[in-house]
Parts: C-alpha cells; structure tokens; sequence
C-alpha cells in the first residue's frame, strides 16, 4: 500500500511539474556593447548621427539632459534623443523572429526606462508592438507610460500562439522634438 501511494504522489507531482515547464523562445540581457545576433534596427530617418539604437552601459547611453538611473543589470539597449538631436519619430529595435507554434502560454517580460517628457510642447512616445508578416504591419499592445526609475513589464501575448514567425518591436518616437530617450534590458 505504501509503494502504490508513493508511485501515485511520484506521478501527480510529476505531472504538476512538467505542466508548468517553461520555455524561452528569446532571452536577452545586452551582455555585450554591440548589437545582438538577430536583432534589427530601423530608423525613420537614416540620417540620424547616431544610427537609432545603441547597446553599453548606462553612463554611455546616457546624456546631459536624459540621465539614466542606476542599473545593476548590466549593459542596456537605448534610443537617446537628447544626446542626438536628430529625427527620432520611429525608431525600432526588433527582436529576431520567434517561432511560438509549438507554445501553449506566451508572455513578454522586460525591465525599461522611459520619462515621457514634454519639451518645448513635443511629448515623447514608446510601444510595444508585433507583427506576424516580417514587419509590414504592426499591432499594438502597449504603450508605455513615463517615470523616473527602471521598471518591469510583462504581459501575456498568448494571443501569438501557433505563430512560426511573431517579430516584436520596441518603438520610441520623439515627436518631431527634441525630448529624451528609451531604455530596455533582460528581454
């Protein structure tokens, strides 16, 4: 009787367990100061004196009038409009192509800095978005709100599921002004 109860708590909590096995489709943390293998950038204006998107520590990042927080993770990726001072409507940082067709559960999680500051009547913008068609269309699930320290976000994106080829973009817009910048690490 002890063997069969035995077997039979081996057998629920072994179930239990593989019924909560997680999966990472992508995992990055920008270890290394240039771009990640897979990763795109594209930029509205290819004019932009600093290319769009840049990876390193937060004090390179960083700028007089856009200062990033403190950061224990290491390096980052970021847009810096203030250092800039170009066109920076639609930059994007786009992860490489993620397969979830084998996926039952999908969830996006990341930790990012982003003010939404407001300078000379221009106010910053950043969203989160998909596409299942290499980057034609964009749908969007989130547009970040402003603040003053690094903060994490995850959000369920199960909706993506069966899908061989989800993209997702991280897109900051300046507005056509000259406002600041947006964060990103440990997608």
């Amino acid at each position: 009787m002890i063997k069969k109860l035995r077997i039979l708590t081996f057998l629920v909590f072994g179930t239990i367990a593989t019924s909560f096995a997680q999966i990472d489709f992508l995992n990055e943390t920008f270890s290394s100061s240039s771009m990640p293998d897979g990763w795109q950038i594209q930029v509205q204006n290819p004019d932009s004196t600093d290319g769009g998107w840049r990876f390193g520590a937060t004090t390179a990042m960083q700028s007089e009038f856009w200062p990033i927080p403190t950061w224990s993770g290491g390096n980052i990726a970021a847009t810096n409009d203030d250092a800039c001072n170009c066109n920076k409507l639609n930059d994007r940082l786009l992860t490489p192509s993620v397969d979830l067709s084998s996926a039952d559960n999908v969830f996006i999680s990341f930790d990012y800095f982003f003010n939404k500051g407001t300078f000379q009547g221009k106010t910053e913008s950043a969203f989160l978005e998909a596409s299942t068609d290499g980057g034609q269309t964009w749908t969007l699930l989130h547009e970040f709100t402003g603040g003053t320290a690094w903060r994490n976000y995850i959000a369920d994106i199960s909706q993506y599921v069966g899908e061989s080829t989800l993209w997702i973009s991280f897109r900051y817009s300046d507005n056509n002004g000259w406002l600041y910048g947006f964060a990103l690490d440990n997608v």
